[in-house]
């Protein structure tokens, strides 16, 4: 999946879904603007989904901060794992 396609699938997407198309999921002006920052990181990643299945991806995008009514919020390292193993069951 492109990157342009992610982030519509977590921003506008939902917005549509929740019908609130145009209110959130959108920066545009007027609209409620809380924003995750993210750092596109390239390597070999291993993703696991529920069932403990895992695939290789190649970029991942790593949390920063987050900008949430005005303020900038710090990632918090501790919930930010380098690595998806600790979701294997």
């Amino acid at each position: 999946m492109s990157l342009p396609d992610v982030i519509e699938r977590a921003t506008a997407r939902p917005a549509t879904i929740l019908r609130m198309d145009g209110q959130i999921g959108t920066l545009r002006a007027g609209s409620m603007a809380d924003a995750s920052i993210l750092e596109l990181a390239e390597g070999a990643f291993t993703l696991y989904d529920g069932s403990g299945a895992n695939v290789t991806a190649g970029k991942l995008l790593k949390p920063v901060a987050a900008v949430c009514s005005g303020a900038l919020i710090p990632a918090r390292s501790d919930l930010v794992r380098s690595s998806a193993t600790w979701l294997k069951r």
